[in-house]
């Protein structure tokens, strides 16, 4: 297990397939709502926007995608006004189209800026490093990070 950043709090929901949160202390600038295995590539983005760009990120990465408690996304876009959805699949419809749509049907108005980061627009290879190079990592997590504030 990676220690949790300094600044930082590591929380998890009491749901049955909870939600896991690294939550700043201080307010967010932005939130990041991930899955699978792009958690660690989100935590070291994360720690970079920190370090490199005072980019403060509460990271949220659900356990199970239905079905699924939106509340924490709600209640850290409340703080933020930012979003940005970052998914292994596709961005046609998909899990961040979902979250997305039931953020605006509950809180219209919310969302400041978005932003989704998703593989890709082609099947995704079976090659290890043209897979690597077509789903999101590190550096276009920061990108799209970066992107929402240059907007």
């Amino acid at each position: 297990n990676k220690p949790v950043p300094d600044g930082f709090v590591l929380m998890q929901s009491d749901e049955l397939y909870p939600t896991i949160r690294l939550i700043p202390e201080s307010a967010p600038d932005l939130t990041i709502l991930c899955y699978g295995g792009l958690l660690p590539d989100v935590e070291q983005a994360i720690e970079e926007l920190f370090s490199e760009h005072e980019i403060l990120c509460d990271v949220i990465c659900p356990v199970q995608l239905y079905p699924f408690n939106n509340q924490p996304v709600i209640e850290s876009v409340s703080k933020s006004g930012n979003l940005l959805i970052v998914e292994e699949g596709h961005s046609f419809a998909a899990f961040g189209s979902e979250v997305v749509a039931g953020i605006v049907e509950n809180k219209p108005g919310m969302i400041k800026r978005l932003k989704r980061l998703s593989s890709l627009d082609h099947p995704i290879p079976c090659s290890g490093p043209l897979e690597e190079q077509t789903l999101p990592n590190t550096k276009s997590i920061i990108s799209s990070a970066l992107e929402l504030f240059d907007e």
